[in-house]
């Protein structure tokens, strides 16, 4: 991500001293990325195995 200027052109200053400078690291990107795919691993699979332990049979019944 670059510079955002957050107060510069409200004072019509461009020193950039009132700028937001973001700065993201690789690690942050890996980590929240691992952390994302557990989650949604989990989500997805915790339903899954509940679902696999009925009986068809009686899963649609009342539908």
């Amino acid at each position: 991500m670059g510079t955002l200027p957050l107060m510069g052109p409200l004072f019509e200053d461009d020193s950039g001293k009132g700028d937001i400078h973001l700065h993201i690291s690789m690690f942050t990107v890996m980590v929240s990325t691992l952390v994302l795919l557990l989650v949604g691993v989990i989500s997805g699979l915790i339903p899954a195995l509940r679902a696999s332990k009925l009986d068809p049979v009686e899963a649609l019944r009342y539908e």
